[in-house]
């Protein structure tokens, strides 16, 4: 065995982790009094975040397609949805707040002087593109946990 054969393979490997460790902060709970966000979401809704590159991989639009499916099933309930450019003014101050440095789709909501927020990138990326109805029912049920966490 050559020693291309064997160095192509874990460099690939290394980019996809690379990437995927790059995306957002892998955990899943956050609380922030960061009141300079505050002010761009209603204290009344929660908030689906999709944070994404101007023009965006595959994967990238699978996971845009799942928050407009989402959009739909949440019509009407007190749920807002936010996709923008990571690279936009809106966009940058987002990643800064989430620490998000290539894409994150999270989901928010303010509890009194409280940014809370959930964390789904990483799933987002694993289902997009290979299970779409996992995909879905991540987004439906974090997004329900958010809406009952607003009802306490």
């Amino acid at each position: 065995m050559r020693y291309s054969e064997i160095i192509k393979p874990s460099l690939l490997v290394s980019f996809i982790v690379a990437i995927l460790l790059s995306c957002s902060d892998p955990s899943a709970q956050k609380t922030s009094d960061n009141s300079r966000l505050a002010g761009d979401f209603s204290a009344d809704s929660v908030t689906l975040i999709y944070l994404h590159q101007k023009k965006g991989c595959k994967t990238c639009r699978a996971v845009s397609e799942a928050v407009k499916r989402a959009a739909i099933r949440f019509k009407g309930s007190g749920v807002a949805f936010v996709e923008t450019d990571i690279n936009s003014a809106k966009g940058e101050v987002l990643a800064e707040h989430f620490r998000v440095s290539f894409a994150g789709l999270l989901v928010y909501h303010q509890t009194g002087e409280q940014n809370n927020y959930t964390n789904i990138t990483n799933e987002a990326f694993q289902f997009a593109t290979t299970n779409a109805d996992s995909l879905d029912r991540i987004i439906e049920r974090t997004v329900s946990s958010h809406l009952e966490m607003k009802k306490e």
